[in-house]
């Protein structure tokens, strides 16, 4: 038994450095266990296989000090700063209906309803990259700031390392899927080779899938923060910032919380201080609010964030959009 035992420990070793790594190169099982079949030979390793460091030197990892930007409307503005904190939402709230589903050829028919369950149980706050070229993008503007109407957020996190999420570059193209393939086909050869199944590895496929997107949305430069709740089969939220609201679809949604720093920052009622609860729910620092170029009443507006801005004790610049950024000249 321990001889068995031990060559299935070097098999899963062998695994995760030759195959996960290959891939991933700082990619690492955090928890395992062994069921094994009559003959005492070990035919399933169930293992969590870590968040943390995953892009760390691979395509999906950018430089953690950028600043980014989120196109909203206005109301939407008001309801982010008093309420203290911007929302992951879960995948049923996205607009594009085929996430997650443009990677489905990774997957068996077995994991793609698996896949369809997640939705559900997989969150994402999505952002562009700071650009002149996204700022001056009318795509952007009419798309996500009610026609430019609306404002963009410019924000960066006070950390990226944070437990059991994810940072990274969303990926275009179907080209971009290849390395996943060759991960499921090295990892399904290793299995008939050797009768020892990594039972996580479509969790991590379905979370790195999420980073992959239609070529036609390339010119968005998208960056994502992304959690998956562990426990979704059983529909069980582990993360302690939660929360189900009413969605614009009419229906109830489940999303997370992510404090932004001023004077009114979420904290949750179990938690001891702000700095563990930085530990599971990144701080949010937003640097500017630009209003929309097509905003009827930039200079009303200018002056109710202004007052919003003071009494909440937010420490952002407000501009307006006109071709470029200009700063408002309060005196």
């Amino acid at each position: 038994m321990d001889e068995q035992n031990g060559i299935t420990r070097k098999l899963i070793n062998t695994y995760e450095t030759k195959i996960l790594q290959a891939f991933f190169p700082f990619a690492k099982f955090k928890s395992t266990e062994f069921t094994t079949s009559n003959d005492l030979r070990a035919t399933n390793f169930k293992a969590l296989i870590s968040s943390e460091g995953l892009f760390e030197n691979t395509n999906y990892k950018f430089n953690p000090n950028t600043q980014f930007i989120h196109f909203t409307s206005l109301p939407s503005l008001s309801q982010i700063l008093q309420s203290g904190f911007l929302r992951m939402s879960d995948f049923n709230c996205l607009s594009d209906k085929s996430e997650l589903h443009f990677a489905s050829s990774i997957f068996s028919n077995c994991e793609n309803k698996k896949v369809k369950e997640a939705k559900s149980n997989i969150f994402c706050l999505s952002a562009c990259l700071s650009s002149s070229e996204i700022l001056n993008s009318q795509h952007m503007w009419n798309d996500y700031a009610n026609d430019g109407m609306g404002c963009a957020i410019e924000y960066k996190f006070t950390s990226t390392k944070i437990h059991n999420m994810i940072f990274g570059k969303v990926l275009y193209g179907k080209e971009k899927l290849k390395d996943l393939r060759k991960l499921k086909k090295l990892s399904d050869k290793f299995e008939m080779e050797h009768n020892l199944k990594v039972t996580d590895l479509p969790m991590l496929l379905l979370k790195v899938s999420a980073f992959h997107k239609k070529v036609k949305f390339q010119s968005e430069n998208e960056v994502r923060l992304l959690f998956l709740n562990d426990g979704f089969f059983s529909n069980e939220f582990i993360h302690r910032n939660h929360y189900e609201d009413l969605y614009k679809d009419q229906q109830v949604r489940n999303f997370i919380r992510l404090p932004i720093a001023g004077k009114n920052t979420y904290v949750s009622e179990d938690t001891i201080n702000l700095e563990k609860e930085l530990g599971f729910s990144p701080q949010i620092e937003i640097s500017r609010v630009i209003i929309g170029p097509n905003n009827p009443e930039p200079l009303e507006v200018a002056k109710l964030l202004k007052q919003l801005k003071e009494k909440l004790e937010y420490n952002f610049e407000i501009c307006f959009f006109h071709k470029e950024i200009k700063s408002i000249n309060w005196g």
